[in-house]
């Protein structure tokens, strides 16, 4: 290899590792980012499946009482 194409290839490696740790930087904030969300929405559903779980159980419990 030629001197010139060495030095070529070393810039070009030595610019590819920073611009790599920022793309690694932003992956992971998008997917801690994606994992607050989902965990945010997941404890919701919880929440609403319970409440209709509850809803349910306290009809049951009346119809019950009534008969």
């Amino acid at each position: 290899m030629k001197p010139a194409t060495i030095v070529k290839t070393a810039i070009r490696a030595l610019f590819a590792v920073p611009c790599a740790l920022f793309l690694w930087v932003i992956y992971f904030a998008v997917g801690v980012a994606e994992s607050l969300v989902c965990n945010v929405l997941q404890t919701i559903w919880s929440i609403v499946l319970f409440g209709i779980f509850l809803v349910c159980v306290i009809g049951i419990l009346v119809w019950l009482l009534t008969l």
